[in-house]
């Protein structure tokens, strides 16, 4: 049986292939933006969103080939939305993955436009898709990733994330930026598989906890890794979290020491308040996600085969590092 690791390596490189060739090559004038959105596109990193969109190919028994540019519109789109979350208006970060962000190296308006065009690019190829694959469930995973990257989806959660900066929040705005900003596209990418795949409802229902599993504990783990600014052990931590939320217990540890040193709860100062009620109320709901991801992905260990058999899909062994 292939280990996650093997798997993840196989699609990355499938991937990453695809996305060296994707983009039109006969674009002497306008030679800078392609540059520019090529420097982010190759930047690296874990194309989790076209692997999940991949397995799901994979777990229903269909040929990943004649898919591998909607699986790469996913990371497109995700690609586009780290160069707009960089730029000084928004995050202002000078690096992303350990090198210059698109801003720092091609200027500010071409990073604006490299991150239009990118998004652009991915409406154009899955348009093209469809031209060629026109079908109502081809149509229906192209209306999924679209409404996910949209004012319904991450950008509607980035917007209410800028907008509750330095604002205590209640934690049904949190859930709203969890699952929106962060969630939205990974859910997309494996319930526009399983709609291509044509998967029955009860098989939809255990594919959507799964990806809701994934796309919520990996905004958890990002937010609390971004408290204590270990940028290394996100990817670490991120790039494993499909396998176990074990990986979740160390940065929950120092989460919540970080808590306590911030507000002097320290040794023999139990019963001291704390200062900020919502962080207080955010480290218990983190752990209470925690929580709920374990148990969801305790369950989901059951229920791969179950939608393994529903679909008589032999595969189900190779993608089981991804659903266990």
């Amino acid at each position: 049986m292939k280990t996650f690791k093997d798997i993840l390596k196989s699609d990355v490189s499938i991937i990453e292939d695809r996305l060296r060739s994707i983009f039109p090559s006969d674009c002497n004038y306008q030679k800078k933006l392609i540059d520019s959105m090529e420097y982010s596109i190759n930047a690296g990193g874990k194309r989790l969103r076209p692997v999940l969109f991949l397995e799901t190919l994979k777990l229903f028994d269909k040929s990943i080939e004649d898919y591998l540019d909607i699986a790469c519109c996913l990371e497109i789109i995700h690609t586009y939305s780290l160069i707009h979350d960089d730029l000084p208006a928004m995050d202002n970060d000078t690096l992303r993955r350990g090198k210059p962000t698109n801003h720092v190296v091609f200027g500010e308006g071409t990073a604006i436009l490299a991150g239009d065009g990118l998004l652009n690019y991915a409406y154009e190829l899955m348009h093209k898709f469809l031209l060629s694959n026109l079908s109502a469930d081809n149509a229906e995973a192209v209306y999924l990733i679209s409404k996910a990257a949209g004012i319904s989806g991450m950008i509607g959660g980035q917007s209410v994330d800028i907008e509750s900066e330095n604002k205590e929040i209640d934690i049904s705005t949190m859930d709203y930026i969890h699952k929106n900003k962060t969630g939205a596209l990974i859910n997309a990418s494996i319930m526009s598989a399983a709609k291509i795949c044509k998967a029955e409802e009860s098989q939809l229902k255990a594919l959507c906890s799964y990806a809701d599993a994934v796309g919520l504990t990996f905004q958890i783990t990002d937010d609390i890794l971004d408290i204590e600014g270990d940028q290394a052990e996100l990817f670490r931590v991120s790039a494993g979290i499909m396998v176990s939320p074990c990986r979740l217990d160390g940065a929950l540890h120092r989460f919540g020491a970080a808590v306590r040193e911030e507000h002097g709860v320290r040794k023999g100062q139990r019963h001291q308040p704390f200062g900020n009620r919502l962080l207080l109320r955010r480290a218990i709901e983190v752990r209470r996600v925690h929580q709920r991801c374990r148990l969801l992905l305790d369950r989901l260990r059951q229920v791969r085969v179950a939608v393994a058999q529903q679909v008589h899909c032999d595969a189900a062994g190779e993608v089981q590092p991804l659903l266990s």
